[in-house]
């Protein structure tokens, strides 16, 4: 939260003459350059500078999707880029084309303190010091709002460096740690950490690949959500295992506001775990089977800051496909946030159709039924459907049979309101959810799109992401979690019994010894207790 806060420039903490020398810097961006350094497979790195010129309104996001796209076409061989940070000076910048400079700032104390393995020892004395390269690429000027214009996010820089997906896993979670809203608890985690050190509360969910557990970390006192998973299970259907995996890689390179972050992925000989934020508030779903419908600025609330999540995640290359009410989490002051990535798509293009047929059946778009490919647009078409159950407390098109549901939205057919929702309400919801997909609200601007209509015309997005209250949400938030977070879960998911601790789940695959020798890659090994 304090991050996320700490990204928006408040031009009001500026003296006159700053915001003067801000505007008319503004007012000449017409060029941008991007230095990018990355270790190519062969271990030869490259080092350039990139330039972009700006149109008018560019924002972060759009720089980070342009140098996507160069860097595809220009260095193939370069790793996923996952942000950009501020480089303060010309000298900064000259700085990060030279490796050498980094590597010979290698710092025996830091490292000390690193507990490193043996494989990250041996690549840092091979490149320089790994807490010292994560702190460079991990300071106070990466970006973590894309949504703001380029100028903005510049600030009083010179330029920009691009960030890249880290394989080594000292950096990768050092970067992680730095950037998260939960940062100081991933540190916590991260040094010295033991299956042992969570103790269980309760169940908290339960899906097709495992349960979901509320544990208590005893070092920090922190609450984390475990999702524990059977090998065993897993391995019996490969997509179920593959999407174990997609969930895992995506996380590791999320941070925002509006979506849970992971805090570590680790394995024993039977079981996957992904320790991530605990959510105290329980399902978006939870709350509004209890109410029936929100009002409808509480219900704009919630859209507003799911809409954030979607534009931050496609900011990223990610497509959902499977954004619903159950998979939108309160935080324990009531704030969205997005979870669930085991059906996702990463390292997709503007472009991109899928042609799976994959989500959940009352959110399924027409090109997704009529297997036409689906891209973008397919996730604005489920926040469609999601804020219309949001304000009449049902799906689009459903009047009690799926089938008929369906068919419906196959043939195109208009929307139908209940008299309560208001026209400019009516209106966004019939473009989010109109049946072709070049023609719906988001498939050709993105969220930009959407923020633009009358219906959320009074919105600040800024606060919104800032999570600060305003004028139009006048119940901020809507629900507020109740102290006793169990009441915030359903009864026959926290009523199941589970084991004290993480070893107690050690016991539910002995009876196939065979599960011992699979190992998952991208899961930190945890010896067995």
């Amino acid at each position: 939260m304090g991050q996320a806060s700490g990204s928006i420039p408040e031009e009001e903490d500026k003296d006159d003459g700053c915001c003067t020398v801000d505007k008319q810097k503004k007012e000449v961006l017409k060029n941008i350059s991007v230095v990018t350094r990355f270790e190519g497979s062969d271990g030869v790195e490259s080092a350039f500078e990139m330039k972009f010129e700006v149109p008018e309104s560019a924002t972060a996001a759009w720089l980070l999707h342009e140098l996507r796209d160069r860097l595809s076409t220009e260095k193939p061989e370069a790793p996923h880029v996952i942000g950009l940070k501020v480089l303060k000076n010309k000298e900064q910048a000259a700085q990060a084309l030279h490796a050498s400079a980094v590597a010979a700032a290698a710092c025996g104390v830091l490292c000390a303190g690193e507990a490193l393995t043996a494989r990250q020892a041996a690549k840092a004395q091979e490149g320089g010091c790994l807490p010292y390269m994560a702190a460079m690429l991990a300071g106070d000027e990466l970006i973590l709002d894309y949504t703001v214009l380029l100028e903005e996010a510049l600030g009083d820089g010179e330029s920009f460096e691009a960030v890249f997906e880290v394989q080594s896993e000292g950096v990768a979670r050092s970067l992680q740690a730095a950037s998260s809203p939960a940062g100081r608890g991933f540190a916590e985690v991260s040094r010295g950490r033991t299956i042992e050190d969570f103790e269980i509360i309760r169940v908290v969910g339960v899906g097709g690949s495992g349960r979901v557990l509320q544990a208590r970390h005893k070092p920090s006192g922190q609450y984390r959500a475990v999702k524990v998973m059977s090998k065993e299970r897993l391995f019996q259907q490969e997509q179920r295992l593959q999407r174990v995996i997609t969930e895992k890689r995506i996380l590791s390179r999320l941070q925002h506001p509006f979506v849970v972050s992971l805090h570590w992925a680790f394995q024993t000989t039977t079981h996957l775990f992904l320790v991530l934020d605990f959510c105290g508030g329980g399902e978006l779903f939870f709350h509004m089977l209890h109410r029936g419908r929100f009002e409808e600025p509480d219900g704009k609330f919630y859209f507003s800051e799911i809409l954030l999540g979607l534009e931050y995640l496609h900011s990223q290359q990610v497509l959902y496909r499977d954004l619903k009410p159950e998979n939108c989490l309160l935080d324990d002051e009531g704030h969205i946030r997005l979870t669930d990535f085991g059906l996702s798509k990463d390292n997709l293009t503007h472009s991109a159709l899928f042609t799976s047929f994959v989500g959940t059946a009352g959110y399924l778009s027409p090109e997704m039924v009529a297997r036409q490919g689906h891209g973008l647009p397919l996730d604005y078409y489920c926040l469609g459907c999601l804020l219309y159950c949001l304000l009449t407390g049902s799906l689009p098109h459903y009047e009690g049979d799926y089938k008929v549901m369906i068919q419906k939205r196959v043939k195109g057919e208009p929307v139908q309101f209940p008299p309560w929702v208001n026209p400019d309400a009516q209106d966004i919801l019939s473009g989010l959810l109109q049946p072709e997909p070049n023609d719906r609200i988001g498939s050709a601007r993105g969220a930009t799109e959407v923020k633009e209509h009358p219906w959320v015309s009074e919105v600040d997005w800024n606060r919104v992401y800032r999570r600060e209250p305003q004028p139009c949400f006048p119940n901020f938030p809507p629900v507020k979690p109740q102290r006793d977070c169990a009441a915030n879960f359903a009864s026959e998911f926290t009523a199941q019994p589970a084991p004290e601790d993480l070893r107690g789940f050690e016991g539910d695959a002995a009876s196939n010894p065979g599960i011992k020798a699979l190992y998952v890659e991208g899961f930190s090994e945890v010896s067995n207790p």
